[in-house]
């Protein structure tokens, strides 16, 4: 049976073009079931975007109690993920080991240069610029 019309094809396609575009590609033993996340995606997203809410957090179980305060907000009735994306979550204390570091953002909104460069446009013969939209890479939860 032929190969060419199979779903994995796609798939494999659409690995191809992420990798390309510099997106990281994941090792499913990595990946947390229960959480439905890579934990060391999320922990390095945040010790390099946010060094300074890194910092604050200390504690035994500082990585466990991150990840699980993440899955609740992303599962909570109020949140999901383009909420998490648009506001982060809220991490407090979890203990008298564990300071709380406030909001914590899983998410980063690129300059305003970037955003608005403009584009060259061709309508009707005249070049016009157009705004560029420019997506936000984020960390995928």
């Amino acid at each position: 049976m032929s190969q060419t019309h199979h779903e994995c094809k796609l798939e494999q396609h659409i690995v191809e073009q992420l990798q390309a575009a510099d997106w990281l590609i994941g090792n499913s033993e990595h990946y947390d079931l229960a959480r439905a996340l890579y934990p060391e995606d999320v922990l390095a997203w945040l010790k390099e975007s946010q060094p300074e809410v890194w910092d604050r957090l200390h504690g035994a179980n500082t990585e466990t109690a991150l990840l699980d305060a993440l899955r609740k907000a992303l599962d909570s009735k109020d949140g999901g993920t383009v909420a998490v994306l648009r506001r982060g979550f809220s991490l407090a204390g979890g203990g008298p080991s564990q300071v709380g570091a406030g909001n914590v953002q899983m998410s980063q909104a690129l300059p305003a240069i970037l955003i608005m460069a403009p584009l060259p446009s061709f309508r009707h013969g005249c070049r016009n610029p157009v705004p560029r939209t420019v997506t936000c890479r984020a960390l995928s939860v």
